[in-house]
């Protein structure tokens, strides 16, 4: 159960060091979800109940998730409530490291669109028009089936904060470059000189 990097236990099921049953500073149930929009988010926070353990715990979110028509996010439900038992007392988990960044997941259509979005700004007509197409179709792509809650959450902060504001082909060449970069969670940036140098963006 316990899927966050830096908590590994030797047993297969989730426990923390200390006096038997007692529960974690925070408690068991889970405070927040990873996952959702603002109205799912908020309705948990009346729809939560007390959870007898860790088992408990997932199963009310995991259930309320589906009810709500979002599932297949259990890696995302157990790494986020590691975190939230974990954090105020790391000495309590085993092998837990509170600054443990989790990779990115893999995705993988994600390098050919990439690509494909990298080779399209190498003579795009109108290049701002030309990226605006392509962030839509990121993001449908990244919101379906195929794509990953987590990710899309982490997606939809960045283009609250990185607005499509650009003017020309070479401030819409950087913002796609940023954007992949962003999306590359526990990876080296690429510098954006390779990137050009690679798909024939003329600098």
């Amino acid at each position: 159960m316990c899927a966050h990097p830096g908590c590994r236990p030797a047993a297969d099921a989730f426990t923390l060091k200390g006096p038997a049953g007692k529960p974690p500073r925070s408690g068991w149930a889970l405070l927040t979800l990873p996952v959702g929009d603002d109205i799912v988010k908020s309705a948990w926070n009346v729809a939560r109940k007390e959870a007898s353990g860790s088992v408990d715990a997932l199963y009310q979110a995991r259930i309320f998730l589906k009810h709500n028509g979002i599932t297949g996010v259990d890696k995302d439900l157990e790494e986020h409530a590691v975190d939230q038992w974990c954090r105020p007392d790391p000495w309590r988990c085993r092998g837990y490291d509170p600054d443990a960044v989790p990779a990115a997941p893999v995705l993988p259509w994600a390098r050919a669109m990439w690509e494909d979005c990298n080779n399209r700004m190498a003579f795009p007509e109108d290049p701002v028009q030309t990226l605006k197409e392509l962030v839509l179709n990121l993001t449908a792509k990244i919101n379906g089936p195929d794509g990953c809650p987590r990710c899309a959450g982490h997606w939809k902060d960045y283009l609250k904060t990185h607005p499509l504001d650009v003017h020309g082909i070479d401030e819409s060449r950087h913002w796609l470059w940023a954007a992949h970069n962003y999306t590359r969670e526990g990876k080296e940036p690429v510098p954006f000189e390779e990137i050009a140098q690679k798909f024939k963006w003329l600098l």
